[in-house]
């Protein structure tokens, strides 16, 4: 069952490139990143209330949560957004669909528990399979344009990839008495109020908000890339670190482009193909094998 969840972010977070999309005319992509991130920040504030887990004190404890929020959040939610101004959602979620292979890289060289096993390698290249048998021949077309926004895209896998690692790091530098759900909570909670605090004085500079006339559809939304796709993804990503590992919990990201051609059929009227339905099957088989440990082989006296 814990397995399934890896399906979770992927998918939501899929989704999210069309909804951005249709938010970015309305909201620059800080603001858009500070209003996502404060619709969490409230809902997580009830729920740490509720559950009495403490917030960190001094900045000694709330430093790395800042650099949490720099690696996981602020930077990379702002980059990709802004990316997405100048390129389409699609080959959007493409490039974000990198991020697996620089997890599997840096967990290898910074994490002495996450070997870079067999199951890991073909769990990866099945995955990677899938996503060229996804894109095909032309999905790059026009690639040499608009690198920048491009490469903006990238970073921001690269970023979150490093957030990831660092993750597990922040986890150790946690109270002891602090477990499961108080844990999860309390670090996501602190995380979301850093990126908060840092994209606030940015977005009041840059964008002035109080300009903005957002439609009522835009700040439905909002609610959904709030709630949906930057809390309840990212829960369930974090708990995906603390029970498989950095390298493993990223393979998720292996259906965010296969979530993005289901969304333009639903939505869009798009035409699914057997190629679609192909390569959501090696996709699907990847993650699958990349969860699975090693077996170990006993030795008859």
């Amino acid at each position: 069952m814990k397995s399934l969840l890896l399906l979770v972010p992927g998918i939501v977070w899929g989704l999210s490139f069309i909804v951005v999309e249709l938010v970015l005319p309305f909201i620059p992509p800080i603001s858009l990143t500070l209003a996502r991130t404060l619709i969490s920040v409230t809902m997580l504030l009830l729920l740490m209330a509720r559950a009495k887990s403490p917030l960190p004190k001094g900045w000694a404890e709330w430093r790395p949560f800042f650099i949490l929020a720099a690696l996981n959040q602020a930077i990379p939610f702002a980059l990709s957004s802004w990316g997405q101004i100048y390129i389409e959602a699609g080959l959007a979620s493409i490039l974000l669909s990198t991020m697996p292979l620089f997890t599997m890289l840096l967990a290898f060289w910074f994490m002495s528990d996450e070997p870079l096993t067999r199951n890991k390698l073909i769990g990866v290249s099945l995955g990677l399979f899938g996503i060229i048998l996804l894109i095909g021949p032309t999905a790059f077309k026009g690639i040499s344009t608009n690198v920048v926004a491009q490469l903006a895209v990238v970073a921001s896998a690269l970023l979150y990839s490093i957030g990831a690692i660092y993750t597990r790091y922040v986890y150790t530098l946690q109270p002891k008495n602090l477990k499961g759900w108080t844990l999860r909570l309390r670090i996501i909670t602190a995380q979301f109020v850093a990126t908060g605090i840092m994209l606030i004085p940015f977005s009041l500079l840059i964008d002035k908000p109080w300009t903005l006339r957002p439609e009522l559809a835009t700040l439905f939304y909002l609610l959904f890339l709030g709630v949906g796709v930057t809390l309840l993804a990212s829960m369930v990503y974090f708990y995906l670190i603390e029970q498989f590992g950095a390298a493993i919990a990223s393979t998720t990201t292996y259906l965010i482009p296969v979530s993005g051609v289901l969304a333009g059929m639903l939505f869009l009227k798009e035409r699914l193909t057997l190629t679609m339905v192909l390569a959501l099957a090696f996709i699907l088989m990847g993650i699958f094998v990349a969860n699975q440990r090693p077996r170990r082989v006993s030795k008859a006296l």
